[in-house]
């Protein structure tokens, strides 16, 4: 597991959210009136979705459509412009709603991520932070992007942070066991993968590095066997695609 593509898979479920899953159709534009109507109008077609998140916008939609709106954007693959307009609109928020201000930045630090721009993302992450600053989530994301930029020092510090909040997660320790893989730390690293499954017994990040592992050991069998039960969990999810290709890497060096 890559850093970079780690950072990425950290921020999966969110990005999956905000695309929507989204298939073109030819259905004309829709008046909506709802932010579920709205929302299921991006599902239909983001570029149409959009169209209609704008109108209900103009019509006094409010914050609910200019959210919508976003969200459309990044289902169009205008990531950046997304990612600058959840930041506008979380700090509208950050006054009266910091809880939601937060939230809302920390999409746009997923946005930033999925448009590979780090150090952006890190700075949404670290304003999300201000209004929300004990939420585990939200420094999690922050240790995934500092891993991704290499910075595996600050990471490790940031995992620190999301165990002192919450001590059971699982994907804070599959994160650190990365870290110290990259580190050279492989006693830590076993005992993170460990704990990660002892939490959660199916955490992929946790099993493609206990994969790692058992390749770096000589166990191909055991390798081959976890990054299996990634694939198994969903072939479409990225952590699968990362198994796949270390299932090829594998192959490779058996064939050796």
């Amino acid at each position: 597991m890559n850093p970079g593509s780690t950072l990425r898979q950290g921020f999966l479920p969110l990005i999956c959210a905000l695309m929507l899953g989204c298939l073109p159709t030819q259905a004309a534009v829709p008046e909506v009136e709802t932010y579920a109507e709205c929302l299921d109008a991006v599902e239909r077609d983001p570029r149409e979705g959009l169209t209609a998140a704008l109108q209900w916008r103009d019509l006094g939609g409010g914050t609910s459509a200019e959210h919508c709106a976003a969200l459309a954007l990044s289902a169009t693959g205008s990531r950046r412009l997304a990612a600058v307009r959840m930041q506008e609109l979380a700090e509208r928020f950050g006054v009266g709603s910091p809880d939601m201000a937060a939230e809302i930045m920390g999409q746009a630090g997923a946005l930033w991520v999925l448009a590979r721009e780090d150090e952006l993302a890190l700075k949404a992450l670290d304003r999300a932070l201000v209004w929300r600053g004990n939420s585990s989530l939200l420094h999690l994301d922050r240790a995934h992007v500092l891993a991704g930029l290499g910075r595996f020092r600050e990471a490790r510090d940031a995992v620190g942070v999301v165990l002192s909040i919450d001590e059971l997660s699982a994907a804070a320790y599959a994160l650190r066991a990365m870290i110290n893989r990259r580190e050279g730390d492989r006693e830590g690293a076993d005992s993170d993968i460990a704990n990660a499954l002892a939490l959660e017994p199916d955490q992929p990040h946790a099993l493609i590095e206990r994969a790692r592992a058992q390749a770096a050991s000589g166990d191909l069998d055991g390798a081959r066997a976890d990054l299996l039960a990634v694939i198994n969990q969903d072939a479409e999810a990225p952590e699968a695609e990362d198994a796949r290709r270390l299932l090829e890497e594998l192959d490779v060096s058996g064939a050796d």
